[in-house]
């Protein structure tokens, strides 16, 4: 088609402006939750609900639907407790780099051909 050429750079824009946006907004909620249990309840609270989260992710993950962002947020909340008590600063450039490192590697596998996953999927 006569468009070929372009639908590779329109499916990457689709992705990054549409398709992805519901993962800033649940961040968004989930940090919001984060802070306010843990400014309220503490960590031992925080940790248990993100075991129950890790729990339901797995079985959604398993059972319902392939593309589960649950467990992922469990295990992001795990390792987020981390970074309490790192300044600002540092904060904000860890979140760029965790924003950017993503739409870089997406970017590589459309426009480059370079398929991080395909290692695994040629393992298993």
């Amino acid at each position: 088609m006569p468009t070929a050429a372009v639908d590779h750079t329109v499916r990457y824009l689709l992705y990054l402006l549409v398709d992805g946006k519901f993962y800033t907004i649940f961040s968004i909620l989930f940090g919001i939750g984060f802070s306010l249990i843990l400014a309220h309840h503490g960590r031992r609270l925080f940790l248990r609900r993100m075991a129950v989260l890790v729990l339901i992710g797995l079985l959604h993950l398993m059972f319902l639907w392939s593309g589960d962002i649950l467990l992922l947020y469990a295990f992001g909340g795990i390792i987020l407790t981390l970074f309490v008590k790192i300044s600002d600063r540092h904060l904000l450039a860890i979140a760029l780099a965790l924003i950017l490192i993503p739409i870089g590697l997406d970017a590589l596998t459309e426009f480059a051909g370079i398929d991080f996953a395909q290692p695994f999927y040629d393992r298993w």
